[in-house]
């Protein structure tokens, strides 16, 4: 091929759209922290079988198959390679515009610059060089060495067809330097750990609450104590191995670790670097069931977290969830309770929930306390009361829990409620999802006094088996609360839909950030409020939240 503005037009248009390919699969790589079950889940749900198996990519290689098979030449010559090359010149410009106008409306998704992430995608971008070199003339001889399948592989649309598989390569690659790495560090933490004997561990886990109750558990102990919490969402092992070692001091006195698992081992292998002499189970449900594979095997590993503590450390349960009840029962270790429905060692009772707030009557024993919180949602109160079992197991009197709650406030991205300029209440409820989350949040918006309500979500993913029945009851109390509702993703959108009885025109589904803030635009008003449920686009996240 000749050096020409043509061939200058179909370079930049290949290489955006290479570029970008690379960028989204790191990307979903990093988002599923490097984990091939996860990785795995992904590829079982419509969008991500969409990005392997998108038509549109498959289309050029077949039709160069067709021509070596069927057309009129059967040699891989030069010319042969050429007409290749050639054929595919216009589907690339196509589909790099198309790319353009995809990134100007819905914006680039990129991976965080890690490391490991900067390493993959750079290398994949390596990878893609010999496409580069074929695109000049003096560089068209290497292509006659090589066979037909790698050949069209080092063709510019067989080549956005292998970049996942480039991607992977190197995630795979990458995870022996990186394992290496976590060993290292995780033995400096456990050592670090071991030099801190007087420091107190909390653990909690669960399949919902967890943060929140970490949050409120840290503010609530920052009234007495010096406090280290594992931030965000960090509670994998190598996440709270680094926590260990940057933020620990020797002055702190409590260290709060929040603990995730996707699948059994995961949560005892944080236990043996922390070493937590209390641990809260919050609740056990059917999310990540895709990769724990069945409910007990949840359980189990959740349970892990109780089995580690010493036999005179202390195990907390919340015994509104029927799979944390049943393990509480089981323990014999001392072990305290919380509910917000029956007879507890703490529990609510009285419990108000306002448009911004809720209050609630704290019963410990024979006292009585009344809290007020700028929380949004009932739910709320069960993480709340989480934290004050810990607290009151820590040796802090009811009067200091009271007024310690007075500083707690709403989490980013859970249930925080934002007052758009236009007068529409905006509630971000974008950290993830579970179904019973999802249908707490309905639930509250359905006591919030505006004409039009309005959901704005993302299906739930590696839910398993229970995808399917999870979505079904969402539908149906959508139904009952919304009267329009946003799905951005085609995940479970006609079970959903179908649940929902909402007329079709209510129940929509849109991906690009620009369409959804179109269609939200009449109900940016006084009368509306506007929900926003599990991992929403930061484009419309920042439109919205202003």
């Amino acid at each position: 091929m000749s050096y020409s503005i043509l061939s200058t037009i179909f370079f930049i248009a290949w290489f955006v759209r290479f570029v970008e390919r690379v960028l989204f699969h790191v990307y979903e790589w990093q988002l599923k922290e490097y984990r091939w079950d996860r990785y795995r889940a992904y590829l079982n749900t419509r969008q991500g079988v969409w990005q392997v198996l998108n038509p549109w990519y498959w289309l050029g290689p077949l039709y160069f198959y067709w021509l070596y098979f069927f057309g009129d030449w059967s040699d891989i010559t030069m010319n042969g390679a050429m007409i290749v090359v050639a054929s595919s010149e216009a589907y690339v410009i196509i589909s790099g515009i198309f790319v353009l106008y995809t990134i100007a409306t819905k914006g680039l998704r990129r991976p965080d610059l890690t490391g490991r992430a900067v390493l993959v995608t750079a290398l994949s971008l390596l990878i893609g060089l010999p496409i580069v070199i074929t695109q000049f003339s003096y560089f068209e001889g290497i292509i006659t060495y090589l066979p037909f399948f790698i050949t069209t592989i080092f063709t510019p649309i067989g080549s956005l067809i292998v970049a996942p598989i480039f991607v992977a390569l190197l995630v795979f690659l990458s995870s022996f330097p990186a394992n290496y790495f976590k060993r290292r560090t995780i033995e400096k933490a456990k050592a670090k750990m071991a030099s801190l004997p007087n420091l107190k561990v909390i653990g909690i886990t669960g399949s919902y609450g967890k943060s929140s109750t970490k949050e409120f558990l840290a503010t609530i102990l920052s009234a007495k104590y010096k406090v280290c919490k594992t931030p965000a969402n960090r509670n994998s092992e190598i996440g709270v191995a680094q926590t260990v070692l940057r933020e620990i001091k020797s002055e702190h006195e409590v260290f709060i670790v929040e603990m995730g698992a996707y699948r059994k081992g995961e949560i005892k292998a944080i236990c043996d670097i922390v070493h937590p002499t209390i641990g809260v189970l919050t609740a056990v449900s059917a999310q990540h069931l895709a990769l724990f594979g069945s409910f007990e095997e949840t359980k189990k590993a959740k349970y892990e977290l109780i089995e580690a503590l010493p036999e005179n450390g202390i195990a907390i349960f919340n015994v509104d969830n029927r799979a944390t009840r049943e393990l509480a029962e089981q323990t014999l270790k001392p072990k305290k309770l919380y509910s917000i429905e029956r007879p507890a060692n703490i529990f609510a009772t009285a419990i108000t929930v306002q448009p911004e707030k809720l209050s609630f009557s704290l019963v410990i024993g024979e006292a009585k306390q009344h809290i007020v919180v700028p929380l949004l949602g009932a739910q709320a109160v069960s993480s709340l009361l989480a934290a004050i079992t810990v607290a009151h197991a820590l040796g802090m009197t009811l009067e200091e829990i009271a007024n310690a709650t007075k500083e707690i406030t709403p989490l980013d991205h859970t249930l925080k409620p934002y007052h758009h300029t236009s007068g529409a209440l905006i509630i971000d409820d974008a950290y993830s999802a579970n179904p019973d989350g999802v249908l707490a949040a309905l639930n509250h918006l359905k006591l919030i006094p505006r004409k039009y309500k309005v959901l704005v979500m993302m299906p739930m993913i590696e839910l398993g088996s229970a995808g399917k029945d999870a979505h079904r009851k969402v539908g149906e109390r959508i139904g009952e609360v919304c009267d329009l509702t946003i799905f951005t993703q085609k995940n479970f959108f006609g079970i959903t839909r179908k649940a929902s009885k909402l007329p079709d025109q209510k129940f929509i589904f849109l991906s690009s950030p620009k369409a959804i803030l179109n269609a939200l635009t009449p109900y940016l008003n006084e009368n509306s409020v506007i929900l926003l449920e599990n991992r929403i686009s930061n484009t419309v996240l920042k439109s919205l939240l202003q």
